[in-house]
């Protein structure tokens, strides 16, 4: 494979006290590769019936509290906490931070103990 070409890549893992404002961390290319071009192509999430929240609207950012800004890539839909959030064929295009991370939240409505298992393919180059 070329140096030069789009390589998939799964983030998943499971969270847990999360709030409206809380956002996590996924390293994509590592520190010592810095900042790196993506292609979003499918999110999933399974919020589990712990916490306080009704419902929940993911979001990806190339940074810590960035929603609504211009560092927001992906805004999903509101989606009840009992419901499973899968949307494929995203294909939202950015770039992560200088770190080589993006950034998820879950924007929960209510309380800050709601944990969620998630799955996002990306693609690097």
């Amino acid at each position: 494979m070329s140096q030069n070409a789009w390589k998939p890549l799964l983030l998943e893992g499971t969270v847990s006290a999360q709030g409206a404002a809380d956002y996590n961390e996924l390293v994509v290319s590592g520190t010592s590769l810095g900042k790196r071009y993506i292609r979003i192509q499918r999110l999933i999430i399974v919020p589990a019936a712990d916490g306080t929240a009704a419902n929940y609207q993911p979001t990806i950012t190339t940074g810590d509290g960035l929603s609504g800004a211009i560092g927001q890539l992906y805004l999903g839909s509101s989606t009840a906490i009992g419901d499973i959030f899968d949307v494929t064929d995203i294909q939202g295009y950015g770039v992560t931070d200088t770190n080589g991370s993006l950034w998820l939240a879950f924007q929960a409505d209510a309380g800050s103990d709601n944990s969620f298992t998630y799955q996002l393919y990306v693609e690097v180059w």
